[in-house]
């Protein structure tokens, strides 16, 4: 993969943390979905609940800024904070005292998983055009998934022999100077690129040509019901919910994968291919060996 920096609009540390407060409230509100739950007004016993629920793969650290997340939220939605109410300090120092230790690992998508969960995905519907996309270039780009959803059509430069994707900020990046790796064209019928190319094809096909959106703006969309592409980018976290569903679908245990399975499917897969460390670390932007 060929890598370079390129240049982009820096954002505050502000912007960067009502971002994260964001996505900590959109984290809430999926598992009020999942378990049919109003997340309108978060009780303390809901958001109790989801504190836990996400303690399981995640560390004291992570889900103590889950919680000064939706607080947040709360406060300006005019809500009382929950991170105030004795029944969640209580339960947030249950957590803190039995998270001590590092959360399980995700098992990592290699070559061998993503052929399994592929297969589970068909290109029959837009839905599935666009999913094997967001896999495949998950996988091949070693993407996390709000670097992935975050990517604009504009981010994208064609090649004969690659496709050139301009990541213009993500965790390791945080002054968001940018930079740009190199998803190399596959033979044979699974290739990143061609599936992106797909995928563009089939939402420019579906929607009126003078009022195209996929055009311009994000790359991955969510979709109505009735297949109908939203204007907005795709929800981070639907990237789990879709590794874990092809993992099922695959006959894979659902629970051992989640969206940094593609992450660290891409480097368990370069390092038996005898890539290095350090070339490893370029592609994913990873700062720290450990």
């Amino acid at each position: 993969n060929a890598v370079s920096t390129s240049p982009a609009t820096p954002a505050s540390s502000a912007e960067n943390t009502t971002r994260a407060f964001k996505d900590d409230w959109k984290a809430y509100e999926l598992w009020c979905k999942d378990n049919n739950v109003e997340p309108l007004v978060p009780s303390p016993e809901k958001v109790s609940a989801f504190l836990v629920d996400h303690a399981v793969n995640h560390t004291a650290a992570t889900v103590g800024r889950r919680l000064t997340g939706i607080s947040y939220i709360c406060r300006l939605k005019g809500f009382p904070s929950p991170a105030q109410d004795e029944r969640v300090r209580a339960v947030m120092k249950g957590l803190r005292r039995k998270l001590g230790v590092r959360p399980k690992r995700k098992a990592p998508a290699d070559a061998q998983v993503m052929l399994k969960m592929l297969a589970t995905i068909k290109e029959t519907s837009l839905q599935g055009v666009r999913d094997r996309a967001l896999l495949l270039l998950g996988y091949a780009g070693a993407f996390r998934r709000e670097a992935l959803c975050s990517l604009l059509v504009a981010d994208l430069t064609f090649r004969k022999d690659r496709m050139d994707v301009l990541i213009r900020r993500g965790k390791e990046d945080q002054e968001g100077q940018g930079r740009v790796i190199g998803v190399a064209r596959s033979a044979g019928p699974i290739c990143p690129v061609t599936a992106v190319e797909l995928w563009l094809e089939a939402a420019r096909f579906k929607e009126d040509k003078e009022s195209d959106p996929i055009s311009k703006g994000p790359l991955f969309r969510a979709l109505t019901r009735w297949g109908t592409i939203r204007e907005g980018a795709l929800d981070p976290s639907y990237v789990a919910t879709m590794v874990k569903r092809a993992a099922k679908a695959a006959g894979l245990k659902e629970s051992d994968f989640a969206a940094h399975s593609l992450r660290a499917g891409h480097a368990t897969q370069a390092a038996r291919r005898g890539a290095r460390m350090e070339e490893i670390m370029v592609v994913g932007g990873w700062k720290s060996a450990d």
